[in-house]
């Protein structure tokens, strides 16, 4: 039987070889270590925005509740307007006065 022989082939030889193969190495461990990186902030970027739409959210959220409790009072202003009472009174506040009145002002 004949056994086959093994041939060993290297990138290099001696030092010079080895300080090639470990700069190489360090150079493709940085581009990975990098690239990593920039895949990690460019997936955080979603989730940044999620943040920032929800804060923006809650402000008009709060802003339309204003607007609405701003809405029912002025409601209820104009309702109070509308009767034959809230009209005298608005008037009499305003400084007028029915025919054959006399205003008084008591300082």
């Amino acid at each position: 039987m004949h056994t086959p022989k093994v041939i060993s082939l290297r990138y290099g030889s001696g030092k010079k070889g080895s300080k090639v193969r470990l700069a190489v190495a360090l150079s493709l461990c940085a581009i990975y270590c990098s690239a990593c990186a920039w895949l990690g902030l460019a997936a955080s970027g979603p989730y940044n925005s999620s943040i920032r739409w929800a804060r923006d959210n809650d402000k008009l959220e709060r802003k339309l509740m204003q607007l609405k409790m701003q809405n029912q009072q002025s409601e209820i202003q104009i309702d109070q307007l509308s009767t034959p009472e809230g009209i005298d009174i608005t008037a009499r506040r305003l400084g007028y006065v029915r025919p054959g009145e006399l205003l008084l002002r008591i300082r």
